[in-house]
């Protein structure tokens, strides 16, 4: 993912993930502890059935209610700020794929139905974090997220600089102009691949009347003339059309069109 400040984004890899996994459970872990001490208690010194009897499945009130406040700390972060502690203390981030903020709904599936899915098969969808291209967990391929490191490496851009500017002008004969204009002004295929291989680049064509300027750019003149003045195809094509030349090709350099 390229930037248009010429920055890039670099996705964070199973590694990090992980990391700030372990960091989040452990913090998490601890501030629970608010909660499973008090009800540990409750069960010790008094009737506690409620407590431990299932009422969703296998899971009682306890298993549901520090699920929901795991739910709320992962959700909140990750919608308000795209990161949890734990991401935070890694310089992580999640983000939408087209860049956009997170939705609350998306934030949530993502957290809790895209999570279960992921873990659901011995940690198959995690472990897709390893092996995809771009990082992303089942959970963040079905909400469409990524997690991203939370800064941006500049990008160098490195322009080649420009070969010498040179120009082949010729006249065609005015009685045949327009068969020139017609069948030969445009090259083709095989006269351009020559041209590659000898080291032409960016070439223009302009006409005035029956004169023709063929502007391209090249690094090393001599060797681009000798291969196009052994190439069999260039032959043939300068055969071909000596006949309609008024004047023969010239070549000029550093020439401002």
């Amino acid at each position: 993912m390229q930037c248009q400040d010429n920055t890039k984004t670099i996705y964070a890899g199973f590694g990090a993930r992980l990391s700030a996994y372990l960091i989040d459970s452990l913090l998490v872990g601890i501030a629970l502890l608010v909660v499973r001490i008090p009800m540990f208690i409750a069960y010790l010194i008094g009737p506690a059935d409620f407590i431990k009897t299932p009422i969703l499945f296998e899971f009682n009130i306890f298993d549901i209610v520090i699920y929901l406040l795991s739910v709320l700390y992962y959700t909140l972060m990750t919608y308000y700020s795209g990161s949890t502690l734990g991401k935070k203390f890694l310089n992580l981030k999640v983000v939408s794929a087209n860049g956009e903020k997170l939705t609350f709904i998306n934030v949530l599936y993502r957290e809790t139905i895209g999570k279960y899915l992921s873990g659901i098969i011995i940690f198959i969808g995690y472990f897709m974090i390893a092996i995809d291209d771009q990082k992303r967990g089942l959970h963040d391929i079905l909400c469409d997220t990524r997690v991203v490191y939370n800064f941006k490496v500049p990008v160098r851009l490195v322009e080649k600089a420009p070969g010498e500017k040179y120009a082949w002008t010729w006249s065609v004969k005015k009685e045949f102009l327009k068969d020139f204009l017609e069948s030969h002004l445009k090259p083709s295929e095989e006269i351009l691949k020559e041209q590659k291989k000898a080291g032409y680049r960016n070439h223009s064509v302009f006409t005035n009347g029956n004169q023709f300027v063929f502007v391209f750019e090249c690094d090393n003149i001599d060797f681009a003339n000798n291969y196009l003045s052994s190439s069999q195809v260039c032959r043939e094509w300068y055969e071909m059309i000596s006949p309609m030349m008024e004047s023969s090709f010239e070549l000029k350099k550093s020439v401002a069109v």
